[in-house]
């Protein structure tokens, strides 16, 4: 369906595994051959909201990983 991208992400953030209760769910999509990551739940929908955009950028996504939050693409 859609082309898998591997991110970089720093080892700082493995440092932290997510919790059930810690985990977000998005939603992975091509548009006009751009991919991008759409929030699903309501907590995904709030880090979108922070950072002030309808779709979770790769930089807000390291942010999250970050913060120890798991994310579940569906």
């Amino acid at each position: 369906m859609s082309k898998t991208k591997s991110y970089y992400f720093p080892p700082e953030v493995d440092n932290n595994p997510p919790t059930h209760d810690m985990q977000i769910i998005v939603q992975q999509r091509d548009v006009y051959g751009v991919t991008k990551v759409y929030p699903v739940c309501k907590y995904a929908l709030h880090f979108a909201a922070i950072a002030g955009t309808t779709t979770l950028t790769t930089r807000t996504l390291i942010n999250i990983l970050a913060l120890g939050y798991g994310i579940i693409y569906e």
